[in-house]
């Protein structure tokens, strides 16, 4: 198991209570428990918990959007809003505290998801998959398969939105890239781990979409998905 891939909440927490003596991390650790005592759960699950997945590039946030408006649901992304303020922290620190941010990212997420599924549709802009096939990037194997952590809001599915890197290199063309973006961008073998990564993850596994056709296109292979495995109607 690679330090950074945790298999429930208890070993994300492991890593963070290490380092309380960062205010950023208490602040953390404040949100995911306020976030825990506002779950009410277990809800009754009546909607579809769809997650979008796929390369810095590959049309998610796009893709998760059009889908909202579609399905009349809700959109969320990872990490949730309500820790936007403390990713750059994050982002600067070594991989087991970055991860574990982004992990207990999911968890908070979830909360939230949790309830809205009871009346709406909720559509997430990456998930754990990308959590976690990241974390197993940074090391020289990929190795697998990866489970789903048992103590986590499952998907009903998650679509893997595969490009092209001419394609993906071409919609990142005008971006300020972040660190990762930057070694996605340089690194070939990374990026080989990384895609590999995802495609080692079961229970659920990912749906792959041709994300070099237009998004119409994409939108439209999506939905005939969704149609034909959850007899769902669009707007």
């Amino acid at each position: 198991m690679f330090p950074s891939l945790f298999k429930n909440v208890d070993s994300v927490l492991a890593i963070l209570e290490k380092h309380v003596h960062f205010d950023e991390v208490k602040e953390l650790l404040r949100i995911y428990e306020a976030q825990k005592l506002l779950y009410k759960g277990p809800y009754k699950k009546e909607k579809l918990f769809i997650v979008l997945e796929g390369l810095d590039g590959s049309g998610k946030s796009t893709l998760a959007k059009i889908l909202t408006a579609k399905l009349k649901g809700t959109m969320r992304t990872s990490p949730p809003q309500c820790l936007t303020r403390l990713r750059a922290f994050f982002d600067g620190q070594e991989p087991p505290l970055r991860r574990a941010f982004y992990s207990l990212g999911n968890y908070v997420l979830s909360y939230e998801a949790a309830s809205e599924l009871e009346t709406r549709h909720v559509i997430v802009d990456r998930f754990w998959h990308s959590t976690a096939s990241y974390a197993i990037a940074e090391n020289d194997t990929v190795g697998g398969p990866y489970d789903w952590p048992e103590d986590l809001l499952k998907p009903d599915v998650v679509f893997f939105l595969a490009v092209s890197e001419r394609i993906r290199a071409e919609r990142m063309r005008y971006r300020v890239l972040t660190g990762e973006e930057g070694r996605l961008k340089d690194d070939s073998l990374f990026r080989e781990r990384l895609y590999n990564a995802f495609m080692a993850m079961r229970n659920p596994g990912v749906m792959k979409i041709d994300g070099d056709l237009t998004v119409n296109k994409v939108t439209v292979n999506i939905m005939d998905v969704l149609k034909a495995k959850y007899n769902i109607a669009f707007s």
